[in-house]
């Protein structure tokens, strides 16, 4: 038993209301099962019940043992001084507030144990969904879960970013900025050219930005992949460059060791990607216009800047050290400007509508995503072979997060697929 589950069973009313007794054997009447808290504090807020023609008002705590009231401490914290009912699984210890006893119902004796054990398999088997076994995929509740999931998904990166707005200053563009470089960062390299973002303000970017080599230079630079020096024309002009940079704008290089090459394919090298947003920057300057622009016109206009290919070194090279066995193309690849578009303008769109409080910009974030293609990869090939296809990237993104945040930590009871599973 988990407290999850009977949280669960309560706020659905899955118990027999009508011959519920408290521990001291009093007939008790629930008349609200109280509002569900997912914060800090007691489970449910505002609960009713009546004892004995007396009408207790207050909030309802959830245990799977009485005991456990004192295991979390709730004794010295006065947030659960308003407790009026104690909802446990089994009672093995009489719990006091303020030297009173709280009244205490036990559900070991009302549990539903085909419904539980149910649940109990839907969590603790092993494959990847936890479900995959129930099909069919084609009913309602997955479109649903898909739509929970997605706003659930673009709503913890617009938290991500509110909190970057609010170390900025409060700078719309020095959280574009942000959003933008952790990108460029992939997977792999996304906490690298998140620090990069901070140690390098756009402020200084967007007065170098008349000059492709200082842009080159700053960013190479600051980023640490000047220190070692590795004797090329192209990489000399860089050097010298950031050497008055750096002493201009008092900028410190970043440990070369926090960016990673290994397992990931050379056109993903983070030094090609830095090379890469520096043509990017000297041809965007950071102007957006998103408000009036259609879906459409954001997309085709951020690709024709990310064409921009980066200078000729990179159709030989894929870092300073050695020159690759043959020419490459300098450009970002298509499933990389998509990946930035899904991962830099909609969230920055998204957080756009929620801190300015006009839903116009989450609309434009849900349409944008609806015209892009879906995304290619293992994640969605499991959902694929469940019968459950991506028919754009809104698709992808909803099941990228279905999985990662609620299929991996099992959470079933707050999933619409795992709902309908359990009423059935």
């Amino acid at each position: 038993m988990n407290e999850a589950y009977l949280q669960y069973i309560w706020k659905l009313k899955r118990v027999p209301a009508h011959n519920l007794y408290t521990t001291d054997g009093k007939k008790i009447k629930i008349n609200n099962f109280g509002t569900h808290n997912f914060d800090s504090g007691p489970d449910f807020f505002n609960g009713q019940i009546e004892i004995d023609g007396i009408k207790w008002s207050g909030n309802i705590e959830i245990h799977v043992k009485s005991s456990d009231w004192y295991q979390h401490k709730h004794q010295i914290d006065r947030a659960y001084n308003n407790v009026v009912l104690h909802v446990v699984y089994e009672f093995d210890k009489e719990v006091e507030i303020n030297g009173e006893v709280i009244l205490t119902l036990e559900l070991k004796d009302h549990i539903d144990e085909q419904h539980y054990l149910t649940y109990d398999q839907l969590i603790k088997n092993r494959n990847i969904i936890p479900c995959s076994s129930h099909k069919p995929y084609n009913h309602l509740a997955v479109f649903q879960q898909m739509t929970v999931a997605l706003i659930e998904r673009e709503e913890r990166k617009a938290r991500e970013l509110k909190e970057v707005f609010e170390n900025k200053g409060k700078n719309f563009i020095a959280v574009l900025h942000y959003t933008l470089f952790s990108s460029f960062g992939g997977r792999v390299n996304k906490s690298a050219f998140q620090q990069l973002a901070n140690a390098l303000p756009f402020s200084i970017l967007l007065k170098e930005s008349e000059q492709i080599n200082k842009l080159e230079a700053l960013l190479f630079g600051v980023a640490g992949f000047l220190e070692s020096h590795y004797p090329h024309p192209y990489q000399d002009r860089l050097l010298s460059e950031w050497k008055f940079l750096k002493y201009k704008h008092n900028l410190s290089p970043m440990s070369v060791s926090i960016w990673k090459f290994g397992g990931i394919r050379p056109s993903s090298f983070p030094t090609l990607r830095i090379a890469q947003l520096a043509q990017f920057l000297s041809v965007w300057k950071y102007q957006t216009n998103w408000k009036d622009e259609s879906e459409t016109q954001i997309i085709n206009n951020f690709r024709t800047f990310l064409n921009t290919p980066a200078d000729l070194f990179w159709t030989t090279h894929y870092n300073f050290k050695k020159k690759s066995k043959r020419m490459h193309k300098s450009n970002i690849s298509e499933a990389a400007k998509q990946s930035i578009l899904i991962n830099a303008v909609v969230p920055f769109l998204w957080f756009l509508g929620i801190e300015k409080s006009e839903k116009t910009f989450i609309q434009k974030a849900i349409n944008l995503l609806e015209t892009l293609p879906p995304e290619r990869n293992k994640a969605l090939e499991d959902w694929s072979n469940l019968g459950v296809l991506s028919k754009n990237a809104a698709d992808s993104q909803s099941l990228l997060e279905q999985k990662n945040q609620f299929c991996t930590f099992r959470r079933c009871l707050a999933c619409k697929i795992g709902y309908k599973i359990l009423s059935e």
